[in-house]
């Protein structure tokens, strides 16, 4: 299954980011992931970049990936960008398992995705602007099945305008 998802830059404009996503039919995992900075009704790159990074203070995803095959989906808490941005981060650096029942439910239609197999869950919750413009910050935690909220560290966005012309 093959879908896109259009998230809104923390820039003024149609600015965004564009995830196209791959998951597995039968083990309704996702397998693959690209994200681009994009600008929505314009044939021409948008100008400038962007970044992100994710502060893991307690190397939690190379823990995680080394620990033998593994599920995570997302607490409904969750912003939709910072989710986003993990499940890339899982599915591209770590090559952690991400359910994708949730997404098809989404995409296709359907009743509420069912979580057989999650062991854990992420959560990423925006931190109040406190950076500078063209930035975001996401507090991260993993929320275990039947377990306590394990903080894992800080997810950041950056997006690089070019200079201005002199």
């Amino acid at each position: 299954m093959l879908w896109a998802e259009f998230y809104a830059a923390p820039t003024a404009g149609s600015r965004g980011l564009l995830f196209l996503r791959l998951a597995d039919a039968h083990s309704l995992r996702l397998i693959a992931s690209e994200v681009a900075y994009t600008e929505l009704a314009s044939a021409a790159a948008p100008a400038g970049a962007f970044q992100f990074s994710l502060r893991d203070e307690r190397s939690f995803l190379p823990r995680l990936s080394e620990g033998g095959d593994i599920l995570l989906g997302f607490d409904r808490a969750s912003d939709p960008l910072g989710s986003a941005l993990l499940a890339h981060l899982s599915v591209t650096r770590s090559k952690v398992g991400i359910a994708a029942a949730p997404y098809v439910v989404i995409v296709a239609g359907g009743g509420p995705a069912g979580s057989e197999g999650v062991r854990a869950k992420w959560r990423a919750v925006a931190v109040p602007a406190t950076a500078p413009a063209g930035t975001l910050s996401f507090q991260v935690s993993s929320l275990p099945t039947g377990g306590d909220a394990v903080e894992v560290g800080q997810l950041s966005l950056k997006v690089v305008l070019p200079a201005a012309a002199k």
